[in-house]
């Protein structure tokens, strides 16, 4: 290579973890939308070489399994502390400008700008629940003692262990024997008793929490349907494994009949007025956000039901501005279309992804714009 005064070019030397920790956590949860180039030369300028393919499959599989971002705990006094930061200043020039801004092209940048302003006076007001990582290889851990198993049967549980030991050393002595005995009698006797004790209970509650919380009432079911199960594996299906068996789901080729295409082109050219052909209006937009509840997880841009419910009379004209530019233009947000995927075991192999059913759970704003569209 010298006699052609070409020379070998050096990478940093980084492995597959240590640059998916730097990709995430340093590039791709601040700039979730930025391509190839722009990440390689973000760590070009911290000092960091690596190969193109290398940066690629890191960031498609950290957009894929790791790109979660921190969710916004809501409190009691939330509603108030958001609003008076969506009333701050700062804020409202960045409303203003957003209105004013007339969007052509990708309807992805107007949605990220309106996320924007949210993110402004949710950072301010607040608070922060931090998502860790977890590595694509880790297992879940078990599950941690029965609530049901207090201290008292914890305590009657070690004396029955060093009991046990004796018995096991002295196992003809006749005093030791009936000692070991008669404490394993009891205690078996005692943790039957309290989980009796516990189901009930669970019961009661389970009778006055449906109508009043069914938050609650949910997790109570959720407890009692697990409390008699003993502590068994987890799946040992990997977090790229995951993002590859769905991935592969919507791969599958599908042919439509050739009548359909004809039938759709025809329908697409016809002249026909239909309620969809009306600009959204506020009254329509406010009347779909009071549909939202409380209390529901929101999607990948972390902006819950809670934080449009109570941004509606500051947000109200903004989101007017994108819902009839979306309509209109018919270029519908990639970001709305992302979302998080819960695999919900059925039955069979915990170890086959295909005895899964994946729910997904999108953008929270996609849901308004998509009750005001049909």
């Amino acid at each position: 290579m010298a006699q052609f005064d070409l020379s070998k070019r050096t990478f940093s030397e980084l492995n597959d973890d240590d640059l998916s920790d730097v990709v995430l956590g340093e590039t791709i949860q601040e700039f979730p939308l930025c391509g190839e180039n722009m990440f390689q030369h973000m760590l070009i300028a911290k000092g960091i070489k690596v190969q193109r393919w290398r940066l690629r499959d890191s960031i498609q599989l950290q957009k894929d399994v790791y790109s979660i971002p921190n969710q916004y705990i809501w409190e009691e006094n939330s509603a108030e502390k958001f609003q008076n930061a969506l009333a701050s200043p700062l804020v409202q020039e960045k409303i203003k400008t957003f209105n004013n801004t007339n969007y052509t092209g990708d309807s992805n940048i107007m949605i990220q700008d309106l996320n924007n302003i949210l993110y402004e006076a949710a950072n301010i007001s607040i608070k922060k629940k931090i998502i860790k990582k977890v590595n694509s290889t880790a297992k879940v851990k078990k599950s941690q003692q029965s609530k049901w198993f207090d201290l008292p049967l914890i305590n009657m549980k070690k004396q029955l262990c060093d009991k046990e030991k004796l018995f096991k050393k002295y196992n003809k002595d006749p005093y030791i024997r009936s000692s070991f005995f008669a404490l394993l009698k009891k205690y078996r006797k005692a943790r039957k008793t309290k989980y009796r004790e516990f189901r009930a209970d669970l019961i009661d509650q389970l009778d006055n929490l449906r109508e009043e919380n069914p938050k609650s009432y949910w997790t109570l079911l959720e407890s009692l349907k697990n409390s008699d199960k003993k502590t068994e594996k987890s799946s040992n299906i990997t977090s790229t494994e995951w993002a590859e068996y769905f991935k592969d789901l919507n791969k599958k080729p599908v042919t439509p009949s050739p009548n359909i295409i004809e039938f759709l082109r025809n329908l697409e050219n016809a002249k026909v007025f239909t309620e969809l052909d009306i600009l959204i209006t506020d009254k329509e937009i406010s009347d779909a956000i009071h549909t939202l509840k409380n209390k529901k997880s929101c999607g990948p841009d972390s902006i819950s039901n809670e934080m449009i419910k109570n941004s509606q009379s500051f947000l109200i004209k903004s989101l007017n501005h994108v819902f009839n530019k979306i309509l209109s233009t018919g270029n519908y947000p990639q970001i709305w279309a992302n979302g998080f995927i819960t695999a919900l075991f059925k039955n069979g192999s915990k170890d086959d992804p295909s005895n899964y059913r994946g729910l997904t759970v999108t953008s929270c704003l996609s849901k308004v714009f998509t009750k005001n569209s049909y």
